[in-house]
């Protein structure tokens, strides 16, 4: 919980970051008309376009997978992946926001969960250390943050590998877009060698799988699984690393 508090203002600057390279209103111009349930919402979320397509960016972009350090892979993800370039160290990220006001009412009853996942691979070659990072976060009709996660890759020196972040949570109620954001920091060198891959958001109902009596509790996100009242269904953070 520490470690979440202390993370939070990231969430705040990328945003910044993101608002003032950009052009005004250009937050809200990658929304989906209307969400979905049980389909994938992120658009490109596995960079396969070899570009960009379906996101904000301030210096992120695609690389070819069949370079040395990303392949071979435990997992398929495909000819590409995003990665960081050599703009300012402090601005690179990209942004997705996915509207979900047309499940309002199913969110405000608390019946929706969603379902996050990432690969991330941050690298640490001393004493260049490059950090890549996703923030999943909550927000109401005004654009207020409701509930947000960060999901930061801690790399080990020398070692190249992909780990997977898992989230599984109830919306919180008046949630009406969901934003996604990848942000690609270094420290020392010319460019920022973090990498993401395989992003991925859907919405379920928890009445469909759990029955319509039962009642649920507001969720916490710690990384370990949190069992609802008898549900069995809660809000989870995993870290899986990929062997």
């Amino acid at each position: 919980m520490i470690i979440k508090k202390m993370l939070k203002p990231l969430a705040s600057f990328v945003i910044f970051q993101l608002a003032v390279a950009l052009p005004a209103g250009a937050l809200t111009s990658r929304t989906a008309s209307a969400a979905t349930l049980g389909v994938e919402l992120v658009q490109n979320g596995n960079a396969e376009t070899g570009d960009t397509t379906g996101w904000l960016s301030t210096g992120i972009n695609t690389v070819s997978t069949s370079t040395p350090w990303l392949l071979p892979s435990p997992v398929d993800i495909g000819q590409f992946s995003f990665t960081g370039g050599t703009g300012p160290s402090d601005s690179q990220a990209l942004l997705q926001s996915i509207d979900v006001s047309s499940l309002a009412l199913q969110i405000d009853r608390g019946d929706i969960v969603s379902s996050f996942s990432i690969l991330l691979q941050s690298r640490l070659v001393s004493p260049v250390n490059d950090i890549a990072t996703a923030t999943l976060s909550f927000l109401d009709e005004s654009n207020n943050i409701l509930e947000s996660e960060i999901f930061t890759d801690r790399p080990v020196h020398n070692v190249f590998d992909w780990n997977q972040f898992i989230d599984e949570r109830i919306v919180p109620v008046e949630t009406r877009s969901i934003e996604i954001t990848l942000d690609s920091s270094r420290y020392q060198g010319s460019s920022s060698d973090s990498y993401f891959d395989e992003v991925s958001l859907t919405l379920n109902s928890l009445s469909t799988t759990s029955g319509d009596n039962q009642s649920v509790p507001e969720p916490t996100s710690v990384i370990s699984l949190i069992v609802l009242g008898t549900l069995g269904i809660g809000s989870r953070l995993w870290k899986h690393q990929l062997q």
